[in-house]
């Protein structure tokens, strides 16, 4: 079950990682292309995990509305599908 302490964490490295990929990252002159897809991809899961945090769903599958087990979410902090669902999304 997460607590409110590890949901603090996942927050404050969701946050983090959201201010590199809008900040940092496009404040290189020519950011390589790999680079460029990650912001594409990986900023809507973040901003969406931050917005579920808000709304005191996080954790929770925005499809099935089945918990995300805990390995996934410190996998990918920003997953907001259970990997069942996100197999069949990807």
């Amino acid at each position: 079950m997460l607590t409110e302490a590890s949901i603090a964490r996942k927050r404050a490295v969701l946050e983090e990682k959201l201010h590199r990929y809008l900040v940092e990252w496009p404040a290189m002159e020519e950011p390589p292309i790999h680079l460029r897809m990650k912001l594409d991809v990986s900023v809507p899961y973040i901003r969406r995990a931050l917005q579920k945090i808000e709304q005191g769903t996080y954790g929770i599958c925005d499809d099935c509305g089945e918990p995300i087990p805990e390995r996934r979410l410190e996998a990918q902090v920003g997953a907001i599908r259970c990997l069942e669902c996100q197999q069949t999304v990807a």
